[in-house]
């Protein structure tokens, strides 16, 4: 059978919900766009869910996510901007093997989640009552609905219809019942300590040095630390530093992930956890004109440790930086959409664990040839 396909398992595992069911489309509300009037039934419409302190887009997410074991993986598609397409690169070689006998039940889940902490949805449920609620795939290539939605056959709408008929489920008894393994959420522990980046460098090594630090572009601007990006295309196109290479590497690599007080970022406002930090280790308050810019910030300690911005400075600034719990400075990749993803300078060699390295090849624009890969550690 196809991998990716759902309906061998719900025949196995879930047989009450393997049918093709027909509704009259005039009795119908219908999920296709999040931008549609019932957009919001979507499990990509935006309805940030918090689990054990994390937080998760859309249910979608929390529901790709539930796939893996596995923390390079999880990571992967926890920081993905499409989870579900990034979902399906690491399934075949890291999707839990159990998948199939519990994937209705982390669906349920999902909307039980869903339910309990968006008011906008409930009250949505409630607007469709008396209606049935379908997952219109009628634009969709492939010829039948598969296991999620229907498509309309004249005045009908005909197909399997299974997040509408949880949708109903949970609408017209204020709740899902599920039964998950005991190691269903583990992957949130992953997401709350860590987070993949990439790393793109000419050269082969085991692990990451600062005394090399200026041999990429020779410059410290955004700080002194290992440089890392969320974008892999983006650190690919940075292994071409060195025009002598004769090859180019891509690290993909764990940094700790991102909370509140662990960061300064370029053009945002210094966290007060950490000016309160600075000014207790530093014995004298930071300069209100600097507080307000991470740029700015890292600049005055590198002056103030250093005696001036240079590499002295900068080392000296990421030195007490990093002994006061701020792990790094944070900045867009693509300043004109910041929303595509972050650089991060991490300010000790020793928080970047090396996950894999893979050789690539770049074309005449130093940008990376799509299925060039080639993992050799």
């Amino acid at each position: 059978m196809n991998f990716y396909s759902i309906a061998p398992f719900i025949k196995m595992y879930y047989p009450r919900y393997y049918s093709v069911e027909i509704y009259s489309a005039e009795e119908c509300v219908t999920v296709h766009k999040v931008n549609e009037p019932w957009g919001l039934f979507s499990n990509f419409a935006r309805t940030p869910l918090l689990l054990e302190g994390v937080e998760f887009r859309t249910s979608e997410q929390l529901f790709q996510l539930m796939k893996f074991r596995d923390r390079e993986a999880v990571l992967a598609v926890y920081r993905a901007a499409n989870p579900k397409m990034t979902a399906k690169k690491w399934e075949k070689t890291h999707r839990r093997e159990d998948w199939g006998r519990m994937i209705v039940d982390a669906m349920k889940y999902c909307l039980q989640c869903k339910y309990e902490q968006s008011a906008a949805f409930r009250e949505m449920l409630e607007e469709s009552r008396g209606r049935c609620i379908v997952e219109d795939q009628t634009s969709f290539p492939k010829k039948n609905a598969d296991t999620w939605g229907v498509k309309l056959q004249g005045d009908h709408y005909v197909g399997p219809n299974l997040l509408g008929r949880l949708l109903m489920e949970l609408r017209d008894n204020g709740r899902l019942d599920y039964s998950l393994p005991a190691d269903a959420f583990d992957f949130i522990g992953y997401i709350k300590n860590f987070e993949i980046f990439y790393h793109g460098s000419p050269r082969l090594f085991a692990e990451f040095d600062l005394s090399h630090v200026l041999e990429g572009d020779g410059k410290v601007k955004f700080g002194y630390g290992v440089y890392v990006t969320s974008s892999y295309k983006s650190a690919a196109h940075y292994s071409a530093c060195d025009d002598s290479a004769a090859a180019n590497y891509v690290y993909t690599v764990e940094i700790p992930a991102l909370r509140g007080d662990n960061h300064i970022a370029f053009k945002q406002p210094v966290c007060e956890a950490v000016l309160q930090r600075t000014e207790t280790a530093l014995g004298q308050s930071v300069p209100e004109k600097v507080s307000g810019d991470g740029k700015e910030f890292r600049k005055w300690l590198a002056k103030t440790l250093g005696g001036k911005v240079d590499l002295a400075g900068e080392k000296a600034a990421a030195e007490f930086l990093d002994s006061i719990g701020v792990d790094y400075v944070i900045w867009p990749y693509n300043w004109k959409n910041p929303a595509l993803g972050t650089n991060r300078a991490v300010f000790n060699a020793a928080k970047v664990r090396i996950v894999k390295v893979d050789r690539v090849s770049l074309d005449q624009k130093k940008q990376l040839v799509e299925g060039s890969e080639v993992q050799v550690r």
